[in-house]
């Protein structure tokens, strides 16, 4: 994958220019650092395991992911996310759980996903208010495009999900067209978000009364 249209641009750049914080906890998979190699090879022994996994991508102030995991401890999570603050109150919010059955990728999941996530080894994804990436010049951005979606059909398992929560219009309608158009995906009853965590955007969202619209995309045998 090009470089272009990477959200928060290059994590390895600015990890060596010291332009985003340290992540330094053992919950955390440096790919970038040092020691990337050995990195990722610990970041596989931990994602191809007969336990069921499930990530999301850009966790935000993490919220939604400590608790999960810490509702679902037969699990186990992985987050990324571009940012070094938020990677960084995920893992506290995390250690504050009590929870070890969570990770943290700090990345753009288009450049890693591929090489570190074997074929249907998800159960499922999470996208929870991604940026609408409202400027033209940052439409490359947007994380529902067809290249994406054919990427997360191939991780997902059979009958996977790709859950997804947005308080903008537009990007549901984005969501849904392209879902429609891509084959090997039908729509589901997204009812189960309901029992679920509400992440930090979400619980504004209820405060000032704002809709949230829900969806889920489930693969399915093309």
């Amino acid at each position: 994958m090009s470089d272009k249209g990477l959200v928060g641009g290059r994590v390895d750049l600015r990890a060596m220019r010291g332009h985003d914080i340290p992540l330094e906890h053992p919950a955390v998979f440096d790919l970038y650092g040092e020691n990337a190699e050995e990195e990722r090879e610990r970041a596989r022994r931990f994602i191809e395991c007969d336990t069921a996994l499930v990530v999301e991508i850009g966790f935000g102030h993490g919220r939604f992911l400590a608790a999960l995991a810490k509702q679902q401890p037969e699990k186990r999570h992985v987050g990324f996310e571009v940012r070094g603050r938020w990677c960084k109150e995920l893992l506290e919010r995390s250690d504050k759980a009590g929870v070890d059955n969570v990770r943290v990728i700090r990345g753009d999941v288009r450049a890693i996903m591929p090489g570190l996530i074997p074929a249907g080894r998800l159960e499922a994804i999470y996208v929870l208010f991604p940026d609408p990436w409202w400027k033209k010049r940052h439409h490359k951005r947007r994380l529902f495009t067809s290249d994406t979606l054919e990427l997360w059909h191939e991780k997902l398992v059979e009958g996977g999900a790709v859950w997804f929560k947005t308080d903008v219009p537009m990007t549901a309608a984005l969501a849904d067209e392209e879902f429609a158009g891509a084959p090997g995906w039908k729509p589901g009853d997204p009812a189960p978000f309901d029992a679920w965590p509400r992440t930090h955007r979400e619980e504004r969202c209820h405060k000032v009364g704002l809709p949230v619209i829900a969806r889920r995309f489930v693969k399915v045998e093309r």
